[in-house]
C-alpha cells in the first residue's frame, strides 16, 4: 500500500508539473499591467473578475472571427493522411489539457493562496496568475480551433477537422458566461459592503466546463472513419 501511495504521489507530482509548465506557456501576457482600483473589502475578487473580463475582451475579435470562420479543405487526397490525423488528435489533446487546466487553476488551494485565508489580504501577484491563466486557456482554445479551420486538410478528413474545432465552442461560451456572472456577483457583493447591507448569498466561483455530447459523438465517429483511410 505504501509503495502504491508513493508511486501515485510521484505520478501526481509529474502531472502537476506538466500542467504548471503548460499554464506558464499559454498564460496571457498583456502589454500593459493593471492593478486593483483600491483595497476595499472583497478587492481580491473584484480584481480577479476584472482581469478575466479584460482578457476575454482582448480576444473578442479572435472569438468573433472563429464563430464566422469556415473550415477549409484541400482539393484532393493527401499523401500524409496519417500525419494530418495525428495533428488533429494532438489538437484535441491540447483542448482537453486546456479544459483540465482551468479546473486546476480554480482549485480551492490555489484560490486560498491568491485570495488569502479568511481575515487576511490576498496576493495581487497570485490573483494575476489565476486570472491570466484562465484567459490563457480561453485564448489557447480559440487559437487551436482557428488553426484547425485554416489548415486545408485532406478533404476526406475535413469533417473531423471541423468536429475538433467545434469542440471548443461550448467551453468558450461557458467561460464567457462564467466571467459575466462572476463580475455581476462580485459587483453586487461590493455594493452591499459599501452600503453596510448584510451579505446573505454565498459567492459561487466554481467554473464548470462540459463538452457538447453531439459534437463529441460526431468527433468519435469521424475519427474512426478517418483512421480507416490509413
Amino acid at each position: 500500500m505504501g509503495f502504491f501511495t508513493a508511486r501515485r504521489a510521484r505520478k501526481l507530482a509529474a502531472e502537476y508539473a506538466l500542467y504548471e509548465q503548460y499554464e506558464d506557456q499559454i498564460r496571457w501576457q498583456p502589454a500593459d499591467s493593471v492593478g486593483p482600483e483600491d483595497r476595499e473589502p472583497v478587492w481580491e475578487y473584484l480584481y480577479l473578475a476584472s482581469e478575466v473580463a479584460r482578457g476575454i475582451a482582448a480576444f473578442e475579435a479572435d472569438y468573433q472571427e472563429l464563430l464566422h470562420q469556415r473550415t477549409m479543405s484541400g482539393k484532393g487526397p493527401s499523401e500524409d493522411v496519417q500525419g494530418s490525423i495525428q495533428h488533429i488528435k494532438d489538437a484535441a489533446a491540447s483542448i482537453g489539457i486546456s479544459v483540465q487546466l482551468l479546473e486546476k487553476i480554480l482549485n480551492p488551494a490555489r484560490l486560498e493562496v491568491a485570495m488569502g485565508p479568511q481575515g487576511n489580504a490576498g496576493s495581487e501577484q497570485e490573483i494575476v496568475k489565476l486570472a491570466h491563466g484562465i484567459v490563457g486557456a480561453y485564448a489557447n482554445m480559440i487559437h487551436i480551433a482557428h488553426d484547425l479551420r485554416s489548415s486545408h486538410p485532406d478533404k476526406r478528413i475535413q469533417p473531423l477537422t471541423k468536429d475538433t474545432s467545434d469542440i471548443v465552442l461550448l467551453p468558450l461560451e461557458q467561460i464567457r458566461a462564467w466571467s459575466a456572472e462572476l463580475t455581476r456577483q462580485i459587483s453586487d457583493l461590493a455594493s452591499k459592503f459599501r452600503s453596510g447591507h448584510p451579505v446573505t448569498e454565498p459567492l459561487r466561483i466554481a467554473l464548470t466546463i462540459t463538452m457538447d455530447p453531439s459534437v463529441t459523438a460526431k468527433f468519435n465517429r469521424d475519427l474512426a472513419a478517418a483512421q480507416r483511410l490509413v
